[in-house]
This record gives structure tokens, sequence and C-alpha cells, in this order.
């Protein structure tokens, strides 16, 4: 692809430099038996020509981490909890902001001011504060806690400053179509070889069990919840989502455009949603169908009633019989294994069945979690950021500082970290994020580039309000999810600026 070829003279030698260093130090490796240390080395050569990369062109680096993010967890699959792959992500990302920093000082480049900047400012700050709750056992929690929420926040300024034309536009759709095919194409495979295809048959003790099997209530038929390159099932099933979004939105735009290489972002779309389907996370699959259904009234709304209105229906149509078809085949080649999938969907969301889950999913489970937090926790003051979030355990045992739980919502986490003030600041900053950015959308009507503000908006919304009700603050803090939901926010607000140069 055009966008990944190496533009700079000193950028071969260096790596010809490396991979010949890596060689000879890997093959003495491979000899003496320790093949662990070989998969070392080649992550560290990986890392190293990444910050170069990141050095000689911040975009270009961007690309590259999103590469480590989406296939980071694949090494961790064999080696465990290595720090260095855990962490290496992070020690990109903070040479990628410096880069990004010394870029717009040097070039004069304005900053971009999110119109949510004071909402957010604020919940910053009070973050930055509960750092220091006396609740809190420990500092170390507030640091993790802070790196969760808001690490990866100036992701959201790269991706406004690296959106300038049409052309990174598509760039960015067609790199993320190429890379969500290829892992979906994985998780498909997985389906059909079995769970441990791409995982180990003794998972590290680190990360517990990576597949989950489960069965169908009403006849005990056994299936796995597919994790592809993925450690777990629901990073997996979000990386799908995020891709429907990318995928489906670039294949308006690229339709709407008449741009070359439509083909991809239909062949990857039909990928993610067999995949999805066959991934084995409910909740996931229906956040995608509600959101299917709403585009099928958003995308035609917004395109007003010109001749784009039946265009952007008929791109509708069309992927979706094709998408529904690719499934039919699927299913009349495999029956026995996807069937198992549909039955147990059948089974656990259907309101007339006698073992359907979904008013315990949707309410008694979610709201019960949520005031378990005002019944144990201290919900006026809160226990201190981090104290709930994502990774505690890990956290707990490499420090030795004791654990204090949470609950499993969303919300109520908030409130068990930061109390009530906590909350309301969240959703404060939330609301706002989600007014502004649905203004964004408003201005593209009638543009090429509404279907895909559209989607991003839907991803947004969905991220910080019915995830953060129905499931726990993982959601929102888990790396992949987190890191395009900054991302593809500055991209969005980036939008108008890229239409207008489009119709000029």
């Amino acid at each position: 692809m055009e966008m990944l070829r190496f533009r700079y003279r000193t950028l071969p030698l260096l790596l010809v430099a490396l991979f010949m260093v890596g060689g000879f130090l890997g093959g003495w490796l491979i000899l003496a038996g320790k093949s662990k240390e070989w998969i070392y080395l080649v992550l560290v050569l990986v890392i190293l020509e990444i910050a170069f990369v990141i050095l000689k062109d911040w975009k270009m680096g961007v690309y590259f981490v999103l590469l480590w993010l989406t296939f980071e967890d694949l090494p961790r699959k064999f080696l465990g909890n290595n720090l260095m792959v855990f962490f290496g992500k992070d020690l990109l990302m903070a040479w990628g902001y410096l880069s990004f920093f010394y870029w717009m000082k040097r070039t004069g480049q304005r900053m971009f001011r999110p119109p949510f900047g004071l909402a957010l400012a604020v919940l910053v700050w009070y973050a930055v504060i509960q750092i220091l709750n006396p609740n809190s056992p420990s500092l170390w929690y507030g640091l993790l806690g802070l790196r969760l929420y808001f690490y990866y926040l100036p992701l959201m300024f790269m991706g406004y400053a690296m959106m300038t034309s049409e052309r990174d536009l598509l760039r960015f759709l067609q790199f993320h179509a190429g890379v969500a095919g290829v892992v979906a194409v994985l998780g498909l495979l997985q389906v059909l070889i079995g769970p441990h295809f791409l995982n180990p048959r003794v998972p590290p003790a680190s990360l517990g069990l990576m597949y989950i099997m489960k069965q169908v209530p009403s006849t005990g038929a056994a299936f796995t919840r597919t994790t592809s390159v993925f450690v777990s099932d629901a990073r997996f099933a979000w990386y799908l989502f995020i891709a429907m979004v990318l995928v489906l939105g670039g294949s308006a735009y690229v339709y709407l455009r008449k741009k070359k290489h439509a083909w991809l972002f239909y062949g990857s779309f039909i990928l993610v949603v067999l995949a999805l389907i066959t991934n084995g996370v409910r909740n996931t699959l229906v956040f995608a169908g509600l959101t299917w259904l709403a585009l099928a009234v958003l995308w035609p709304w917004g395109m007003g009633k010109g001749p784009n209105r039946h265009r952007v229906v008929r791109i509708l149509q069309k992927i979706a019989v094709v998408a529904g078809l690719a499934f039919v085949g699927m299913f009349l080649l495999f029956p026995q294994k996807v069937g198992s999938y549909l039955a147990y969907y059948t089974a656990t969301l259907s309101p007339w069945s006698p073992t359907s889950e979904l008013w315990y999913r949707t309410w008694q489970y979610p709201v019960g979690n949520f005031l378990k937090a005002f019944r144990v926790f201290d919900w006026v003051f809160g226990e201190g950021l981090g104290t709930a979030s994502l990774g505690v355990q890990y956290l707990a045992t490499l420090f030795q500082v004791p654990t204090i739980g949470g609950v499993e919502s969303g919300y109520g986490v908030l409130v068990v970290e930061m109390g009530l003030l906590g909350l309301i600041l969240w959703i404060s900053w939330s609301l706002s994020l989600l007014r502004s950015s649905w203004m964004v959308c408003k201005k593209l009507q009638n543009t090429p580039h509404f279907p895909l503000s559209v989607l991003i908006w839907a991803y947004l919304f969905i991220l910080l309000i019915p995830k953060m009700y129905l499931g726990g603050i993982g959601s929102y803090q888990n790396y992949i999810n987190n890191v395009y939901f900054w991302l593809l926010t500055g991209i969005l607000f980036r939008l108008p600026a890229i239409s207008k140069q489009g119709d000029e």
C-alpha cells in the first residue's frame, strides 16, 4: 500500500542494520534453545523501528502504532504478561506525542480546540485530584486510573491534525479496511479449525482463560467465543464493531465519491459481519444490529432528497444482500458450527424464550450493580481513582498493594472511584461531547462524509452511554476501544474542513 512505503533515505539502512544484528543474535539464541528470548528480541527490534518511523513522520507512526495495538495480544498469549510487551505501546505513544507536539511547534500549526474542552478539562483536573484521595490504598492506583482514562487523549489532537485532505482520509480508511479484513479472517478460521488456533494449549497463568466454551441452553450444543489475535473474546468483538464502523462508513464514502478500490471495503465488511456473528459475544452483535437499523433511517435523512439519498439506500441494500448471501453460504457449508451460534442467540436473547437473559442483562444486572456502589462504598468522595479500574489485579500483584474491588457497572465504577461528583462530571462531559459531535454530523448533511460521521458518532455514543450502563468500565478503558475513541473524535471534527476542500 502506498501509505506504508518508506520515503526516507536513512530508514532502509537502519532497518537492514537492525535485522542483521537481530539475525545474528536470534540465530545464536535459537541454537541455544532459547526461542522465547528470540521473540523478545524481535519485539525490541520492532519497537525500535517504529520509534524511528515516528521520529521521522509522526503521521506514519500512528499507523504503525495501530498495527502494534491490533496484534500486540498475539505474542502475549504465548509469552504471558511481559511488561515489555504490555507497556511497549505506551512507550511508543509517548514518543509519538513528543514527535507530534514538536512538529506542531516547528510548523506553527494551530492546535485543535474541542468545543467540549471545558467540560473535559474539569473532569481531568478532578481525576488528578482523586489520585490523592485519602481512601485510596496506594498512589499507584491513581496513576493507573489516570493512564486508563486519559493517556490516549492526545490522539484526539493527532487525529484532527493528520487529516488534512481527502487523500489522508481515504488512506486511513483503506488501511483499516485491510487490517480489519485480516483480523476477521483469522477469527473465522478459529471457528472452523478450533479454539487452539492462535491460542496456546496451556494459557499463561497471568492471562487466565483466553477463550470461553459456551453451551446452548436448549440443546446443550457447545461452541467457542472466538478471540482471533486478541487475548479475550470481548476485545475481539469490540474491535470488530470498530471495524464495522470504519469499513461501512468507508464503503459509503468511496461509493459517493466514486473512488477506486471499493471492493476492499465491501469484502472487508462481509468478513467483519461473518466474524461478528460467529464471535459469540451477544451485546456487540446487538449493538451492531441496532446501529444498522439506525442507519436505515439516518442515512437517507441526512442526504436530503437529491440523488445521493438513493445512492446511500442502494449501498445499504447491496451490502445487506451480499453479506446475507455470504452468511447463508457459510451456514450451508458448516451448518453445525454456525447453527450453534444462532441457537445460542435465539435461546438467550429472544423475549419469548424460557432461557432468555434479555430482561436480566438489560435491567436487573446493570441496575443492581450500579446501586451496589452506593450501598458498599464511599459514594460521596469515592475510594480513589483507579481502585476499581481495568487491570487492578496486576497492580496489586506487582506492587503488593491491597485491593478494594468494585462493581460491574461503568457508572457504578465512577461512583466507587470518584464519588457522586465524579459521576456528574463524567455525564456532563459525555453529553457535551455527544452534542457537539452531533452538530458536526449536521454540518455534513448532503455530503459524502455524512455516512461516516454518523457511524463515528454512533461509536462514541454507544461507548459512553449504553456500554457504561450495561457493562463495566472496561469497555471504555480497554486500550483498543480507548485509542480509537480519541482518534476518531479528532477525525470527526476534522471532516467539515475536508468536505469543504472536496467541494472547491
